[in-house]
């Protein structure tokens, strides 16, 4: 429930006008790095989860966050990037 209440006001934050482009980078990216450690840590908080799986317990949903922000860098991209695919000011 925090996460998704973080994520909302990460959302708001980023979004608005009187935050700098860079600022909301930044903001998004320690969103990320939290959040990812946030996942590791509750996937492998049950020692007996471990023990059951004999310390291998498959794909980590960290491997599916990271995919699914890698998919989103075309729009981080056209938006910090002069040359990308959105106008020459780099508005969001």
């Amino acid at each position: 429930m925090i996460g998704i209440v973080l994520a909302l006001l990460v959302a708001v934050v980023t979004r608005s006008a009187r935050v700098p482009l860079p600022a909301a980078m930044n903001i998004g990216l320690a969103f990320e790095i939290a959040s990812s450690y946030a996942i590791a840590a509750a996937e492998f908080a049950d020692p007996m989860m471990l023990e059951m799986h004999h310390g291998m317990i498959g794909l980590s949903w960290v491997a599916v966050w990271m995919a699914a922000h890698a998919a989103r860098t075309d729009t981080a991209c056209a938006s910090i990037c002069p040359d990308g695919p959105a106008d020459s000011q780099g508005t969001r």
